[in-house]
Formats: structure tokens, C-alpha cells, sequence
């Protein structure tokens, strides 16, 4: 009966952990597309709350037929860095005080091969091989962690970039329709690469609009 008891609360904490939310957000008053912009958010890394700021939002569509896939919200740990006229927004991120979140509210279904396939597009436009590690490992992660089969703005796709004391560099990523978290280490300029996605050479005029909503004119 005890060892039936333990494996019941361990099953318990296990889901509660697949559950938790990356991100606690602060909504603010004003919404794209009927999804709430939020003020700021914050994380935990390796223990510690991290605090970040909003960098921005904007509503994601893809060139053909405009159709409508997430509002994007973009959040940072340093806003000032990543504001720097001095510095672009992407090369703010090589800093070791930059903590970065994008988190995707979903108003269009994608399957996992259609998730997949946006990182790679947009490695392979940012001239980063996709089939190289740990670009790899993370498109086979976004492809474990499941699709999103409603479009309703209630569901999230969540990418962190966060510096552990290792000195390595992770990105996490969290389906919140399956539940899943998916973390991937690599070596510094990991997170610069990976979210040059969405701050470097954009892969289609979609994200062309989505990046002048995180950056302004820079």
C-alpha cells in the first residue's frame, strides 16, 4: 500500500512538472488580435527569479494568404542592452546579463512538422546549418514536444534563453497543448543563433514584420 502511495504522488509531481508554466507573466491592458500583451514576465534559472522586461510584441502571419499564426511576445532580462544604439538587438543577446523569452500564443494550428520546419527555415536564413549540433537536437525537440491542434489563443509555444552556472547556454523549449518542456545545452552564441530567427535576416516578410515590432527601426 506505501510503495503504491509514493508511486502515486511521484506520478502526481511528475504531471504537475510537465504543467508548470515557463513563464509568470504580468498582463497589461491592451491585446493583439484578442490575445492580452503582457508587461512583463519572469523565470526561474538554476533557482534564481529572473525578472524580465517586454521588448515587444506583434502578430506572426505567414507571406502566403496572410494567414494569421501567433502573437509573439518578446521579453528580456536587460531592456537597456538590448536598446544599446550602439549594439543590434540580436548581438545584445551575446551578453552574459541577457536572459531572453519569446512566447507564442497560437491563433493557428501547426503540426509538428510545420513547427519543425520554421526553425529550420530559419536557421538555413541566418546561414546556420540545421542539421548541425545542437540546432538539431532542438528541431527534434520541437518535434517531441508536439503539435498544436487548436486556434484559439489559448495555448503557447515558449522559447527561454538562459545562461546556466556551467557556463554552457540553454534553450528551453515548452508546448503548453502537451505539456512538454525540452531543453538543449550548447556553447556560447547558442542563444544569438537561435534567436536570430527572429532578430537576424528574417525568412519570410512575415517575420519581416514580426521583428520591426521587437525592435522598432533598428
Amino acid at each position: 500500500m506505501k510503495t503504491k502511495l509514493v508511486a502515486a504522488i511521484g506520478l502526481f509531481l511528475f504531471s504537475q512538472t510537465l504543467l508548470a508554466s515557463l513563464l509568470t507573466v504580468v498582463p497589461g491592458d491592451t491585446e493583439i488580435n484578442g490575445v492580452t500583451v503582457n508587461k512583463s514576465a519572469s523565470l526561474d534559472v538554476e533557482g534564481k527569479a529572473v525578472q524580465l522586461a517586454s521588448a515587444g510584441a506583434g502578430l506572426r502571419k505567414k507571406t502566403i494568404a496572410q494567414v494569421k499564426v501567433y502573437v509573439g511576445q518578446l521579453y528580456v532580462s536587460n531592456l537597456d542592452r538590448f536598446r544599446d544604439p550602439n549594439l543590434t538587438p540580436l548581438n545584445s543577446l551575446d551578453f552574459n546579463d541577457m536572459t531572453v523569452a519569446l512566447q507564442m500564443t497560437m491563433v493557428h494550428k501547426g503540426t509538428t512538422d510545420q513547427l519543425s520546419e520554421g526553425f529550420v527555415d530559419g536557421f538555413k536564413s541566418n546561414k546556420i546549418d540545421p542539421t548541425a549540433t545542437p540546432y538539431s537536437t532542438l528541431v527534434s525537440s520541437v518535434r517531441e514536444a508536439g503539435p498544436i491542434n487548436v486556434d484559439d489563443g489559448t495555448q503557447t509555444l515558449t522559447l527561454v534563453g538562459r545562461r546556466l552556472v556551467d557556463g554552457s547556454e540553454e534553450i528551453v523549449y515548452e508546448n503548453s497543448e502537451t505539456g512538454k518542456t525540452m531543453s538543449v545545452k550548447g556553447t556560447k552564441g547558442f542563444i544569438k543563433n537561435v534567436y536570430s530567427i527572429w532578430l537576424g535576416e528574417p525568412a519570410d516578410n512575415g517575420l519581416v514584420n514580426l521583428k520591426k515590432a521587437f525592435v522598432g527601426g533598428k
